[in-house]
């Protein structure tokens, strides 16, 4: 008998499985005093400003309270769509909301393990 094959994955779904992608990882160092309720109010605030965004395929906004960091991870299509967060425009924006300097990195997704 032969084992069977796993299901075809849902094409609803498939960019996900994709490892054609590119990922942005902005971090920055929140100010002193700010709580993680402060960073959700902001996550709040500005996610719908990404719903649609051409090129975006999933934004991660994060906060880390011992290290008081944010770590905002971007999924996007591919390198030209992901050039937007290094467009001055786009990082002077994250310094406005965040009140800080950010640290941007991106890099080719190699492989998706779910």
């Amino acid at each position: 008998m032969r084992p069977s094959l796993p299901p075809s994955p849902d094409p609803a779904h498939e960019h996900l499985m994709s490892p054609q992608a590119t990922l942005v990882i902005v971090r920055l160092r929140a100010a002193a005093g700010v709580t993680m309720e402060d960073m959700r109010d902001v996550a709040e605030r500005v996610r719908e400003s990404f719903v649609g965004m051409p090129g975006l395929r999933r934004k991660y906004f994060s906060y880390s309270p011992e290290r008081r960091e944010v770590v905002n991870v971007y999924v996007w299509r591919d390198r030209a769509a992901a050039a937007l967060v290094s467009d001055p425009g786009f990082v002077a924006k994250i310094r406005a909301v965040y009140a800080g300097e950010p640290e941007i990195t991106v890099a080719e997704v190699l492989a998706i393990a779910e």
